[in-house]
């Protein structure tokens, strides 16, 4: 797969650390599609934001969390990630925000490409 093969890819997220973040939210699966990708990450804006911590969490950036992965060559459905979950408002929303403070919570999971 290139960058731009990625992009618009649907997938699911699954978070399984921090602990917390299971017990108020849930594991997942977390729908999402693909809005930015390089070859060792991509932004992924969840299809319904999660309220984690008092932060909406609408996107995740995930890299591949091991060293001989790499979301340009993968080759499986499946790929373990280290993901850092953002409080990013949708674009459509920013018109009618209010400033709050950025929240970023580092996470570990797996991100799963589905079948187009």
């Amino acid at each position: 797969m290139t960058h731009q093969d990625l992009l618009h890819t649907e997938v699911d997220v699954l978070v399984s650390d921090p602990w917390e973040f299971g017990t108020e939210c849930g594991a997942g699966p977390f729908p999402g599609s693909v809005i930015e990708a390089s070859g060792h990450c991509i932004v992924i804006r969840l299809l319904k934001p999660v309220v984690f911590d008092g932060a909406l969490i609408s996107t995740v950036v995930a890299s591949a969390r091991h060293t001989e992965d790499s979301f340009d060559t993968v080759s499986e459905c499946m790929m373990p990630a280290n993901l850092v979950l953002q409080d990013r408002t949708p674009d459509a929303a920013l018109a009618s925000a209010t400033p709050t403070q950025h929240k970023e919570i580092a996470a570990i999971g797996s991100v799963t490409f589905r079948a187009r």
